[in-house]
């Protein structure tokens, strides 16, 4: 009970609480409820009534592909077989219609099992606050300092890895209930359209628990990793491996495609294991030995393995009488040290200050945090702009700088249209005089005019930027294009969510990233000592508000880039060097640059409107006695700052998630 106090302190339980509210936040801003995540409607009681011919149907081919044998004995015939008999057991199952906007959107949020690997990370940690403070071997000199201290931490991790889920979860949980609504619970799983495939018979309610269990032993695990590994290595290393551990797992299940022949490291690892939906939203068997196994299982079975395995590491670590030296760990450190030394940066003032903040304060780890956070969000977004075809054909056609030739060419086509539009109306008000409803030159006529009001409606929206254009041409005499819109429409206006989400993560990395410039000489106990110097007043001085000006400008300017990035992956951004005027929506903006150069100036603006952010954090901590009760501070008056520019009337542009998703329009 003693080391669970400890450990648990009111600094550890706010840090939790600051994660909740960050998960909460980062589930709200991704709620989009514009976004087409879940079939409503006819749609949904179509699938509701289809479902039970789709499990007929399925069982009916694996029976099918079992009798004609059209696989040999091996993996692809036991995969047949299993999936067969999965999908007989649910014949009886009877989807139910509901509410699932907001229960889909929950399973697809993974941001609570990233949140409870950081908090988890930050226990682990402070299990070996006695190293830090020179007692580590008076603590494992003691009988209760050995053995029996390493099962209470054990316990411990259990306890953090079971609560840190429960919680984040259930926080998600609330915010889906309280956004969407959840419907019944107790409906089956395949209720969702998304877990059609699902091939076992969990309800709703019984799919949530489920997952919190699974991904409580997979956080655990983790855990257990952090623990061992933490007594082997120092700080730094032990920072990168846990760092490149999670991401290398993160990236084989993003990247490597559930029908490649590397599937297996796709799903045995940790993190699938943490995600877990991957194994309940169809059939995943693994080819071992060309026999197919069900992947849940091995992974399963692994992880009993490793857990022992991992255990017995901690007590042959942890058990000992006296703390023994690791001289392999020791020369790795060492030899790693040397290599830093070699590099000019790390002995000059700004090398040493810099590492400081980024390595031992864990700047960078907030960083990577935010960027993983925002990459893994925003990747499932589907930037699809669904225009007409031939509106596209209009804007290519009429691509390029506008001049009189071009306006006349357009404006003389939109009155032909308009012209043709009424002959045809005219031509069918005469044969519908005539009695000549049914014939064939009434028909020819109305399907011409049909077609010539799709054309008139796919040319409407080119014409008018057209002569938006031509406007700011003839005003200000700078040539300017026509320059095709949809992608730059999606970035400057429709995506919003992703926009403010960066926007929050930006804030949140600031902070976590500057909190402790300036208190870290505080809770050291060596602000005295470093102010009577002159060169460590020059740090204060200089290099810190140098340090808190690149990262901050740096931080909103990343995050920024990667829905750029993703966008233009998707889409593509036509006419980069054309004028910014030539989309309609910016055809006042002050400066006559290109859209490439539009783009440059507003990451600036973001990166300086980060810049004030991170001024504000940098203030607090030079008045702050330590890292967390800064982030605490800090977490306080931007709430208040949030909370005040959207309740009075006038001041929402000056909420800090606007200025840091800013865009001119």
């Amino acid at each position: 009970m003693v080391e669970l106090l400890r450990v648990y302190n009111k600094k550890t339980i706010m840090l939790f609480s600051l994660l909740l509210v960050a998960s909460i936040s980062i589930f709200i801003f991704g709620a989009n409820p514009n976004k087409e995540i879940t079939l409503t409607g006819d749609e949904l009681e179509q699938y509701i009534n289809g479902y039970p011919y789709f499990l007929d149907k399925t069982v009916k081919q694996g029976k099918l592909r079992s009798q004609l044998k059209l696989y040999e004995e091996g993996y692809a015939s036991e995969v047949t077989a299993k999936s067969k008999t999965m999908y007989e057991s649910l014949i009886g199952t009877e989807p139910e219609a509901g509410e699932n906007r907001g229960m889909v959107l929950f399973f697809q949020s993974h941001i609570p099992e990233l949140l409870a690997l950081f908090f988890m990370l930050h226990v682990v940690s402070s299990f070996f606050d006695e190293r830090k403070k020179g007692l580590v071997h008076m603590v494992r000199a003691t009988y209760k300092g050995r053995s029996i201290l390493c099962i209470y931490r054990i316990g411990i991790l259990f306890f953090t890895a079971f609560v840190s889920v429960l919680l984040l979860m259930g926080a998600n949980l609330v915010g889906a209930a309280l956004t969407f609504g959840t419907g019944d619970l107790f409906r089956p799983i395949q209720s969702l359209p998304e877990y059609q495939k699902c091939p076992y018979g969990f309800s709703i309610i019984g799919f949530v628990l489920i997952l919190v269990v699974v991904k409580t032993m997979g956080v655990f695990l983790m855990g257990l990793i952090m623990y061992v590994l933490r007594g082997l290595v120092n700080d730094f290393l032990f920072y990168c491996v846990i760092g490149g551990l999670i991401i290398a797992e993160i990236l084989t299940g993003i990247f490597i495609p559930p029908v490649s022949s590397l599937n297996t490291f796709k799903y045995i690892n940790l993190y699938s294991l943490i995600k877990t939906d991957d194994f309940f939203s169809g059939s995943v068997y693994l080819n071992l030995f060309d026999h197919a196994v069900r992947a849940l299982s091995v992974l399963c079975i692994i992880t009993v393995i490793l857990s022992v395995l991992l255990l017995l590491a901690g007590f042959l670590i942890f058990g000992r009488k006296y703390a023994v030296r690791n001289k392999g760990g020791e020369r790795l450190g060492g030899l790693i040290r040397r290599i830093k030394e070699r590099f000019a940066l790390q002995r000059t003032l700004l090398g040493w200050e810099s590492y400081k903040v980024f390595i031992r304060q864990g700047a960078f780890i907030f960083i990577i945090l935010c960027l993983g956070l925002h990459i893994q969000q925003s990747s499932k977004y589907g930037y699809f702009y669904g225009a007409d075809p031939d509106e596209r054909l209009n804007y290519k056609k009429y691509s390029g700088e506008i001049d009189d030739s071009k306006m006349e060419r357009a404006e003389r086509w939109m009155a032909q249209l308009k012209q043709s539009e009424a002959n045809y109306v005219k031509r069918l008000e005469d044969l519908e005089a005539d009695g000549k409803f049914g014939s064939d030159s009434y028909m020819k006529y109305s399907e011409a005019l049909s077609q010539n009001r799709a054309n008139q409606k796919a040319f409407e929206p080119v014409l008018m930027d057209l002569r938006s254009a031509n406007e700011y041409r003839l005003r200000t005499g700078n040539s300017v294009s026509l320059v095709e819109p949809y992608v730059y429409d999606v970035l400057l206006n429709r995506d919003t969510q992703t926009r403010e989400r960066g926007a929050f993560l930006a804030i949140v990395a600031i902070i976590g990233a500057l909190a402790g410039i300036f208190a870290f000489e505080k809770h050291t106990n060596m602000e005295q000592m470093i102010n009577s110097t002159y060169r460590g007043r020059r740090v204060k001085q200089l290099i810190k508000p140098l340090i808190v000006g690149v990262t901050a400008f740096l931080c909103p300017v990343i995050l920024s880039l990667v829905q750029m990035i993703l966008i233009n992956k998707s889409m593509q951004f036509p006419d980069m060097d054309a004028p910014v005027q030539g989309l309609r929506y910016l055809n006042d903006f002050g400066l006559y640059v290109s859209i490439k150069t539009f783009f440059a100036l507003l990451l600036v603006i973001r990166g300086l409107f980060g810049v004030i952010i991170g001024t504000v954090t940098a203030f607090i901590s030079h008045m702050g006695d330590d890292k967390f009760s800064v982030i605490c501070r800090v977490t306080i008056i931007m709430v208040i700052w949030i909370f005040v520019a959207e309740l009075v009337p006038g001041l929402d542009f000056l909420n800090p998630i606007k200025l840091l998703g800013y865009t001119w329009v």
